[in-house]
């Protein structure tokens, strides 16, 4: 269960590594830590919120600091629990540590009733690359 001043809500995670808790990252910057998956492979965060949420902006960031490669990311939402999502971004980018190490991606959106959100990162196929996104703590970064 995820709570703030703002929001309450529970989410959904495949994978997590047990010192990178999901709660690391939406709690940054009050906290170092970030979340990292326990399994190699395509991740997926979903937030469903107990109260349709106005969410104004976005904030993502993604760090490679090991490997060469390419990374992509979708982000969803939904107004009916779920039922059906909306895409907000699909991207793609490069990392090539140690120069390139982080993506931050900010967007600035319009978006009420928001009753889930979902982020799926999708490592480059050939490499066993764990996901591990950080997001913003305000509530309306997710």
């Amino acid at each position: 269960m995820a709570r703030s001043g703002r929001f309450r809500g529970s989410g959904g995670l495949s994978s997590e590594e047990t010192v990178h808790p999901i709660e690391s990252a939406l709690l940054r910057p009050q906290t170092e830590s970030s979340w990292e998956a326990a399994e190699p492979g395509p991740q997926t965060v979903r937030i469903l919120f107990d109260r349709p949420q106005r969410i104004d902006n976005v904030l993502l960031e993604f760090q490679e600091f090991q490997l060469a490669r390419t990374q992509e990311f979708l982000l969803r939402w939904s107004s009916n629990g779920g039922k059906s999502y909306r895409e907000i971004v699909r991207q793609q980018y490069n990392f090539s540590p140690p120069t390139t190490t982080v993506e931050r991606e900010h967007y600035s959106i319009d978006l009420g009733d928001m009753t889930n959100i979902e982020l799926t990162i999708i490592p480059a196929a050939d490499l066993p690359a764990q996901a591990s996104p950080d997001c913003a703590g305000d509530p309306e970064y997710c």
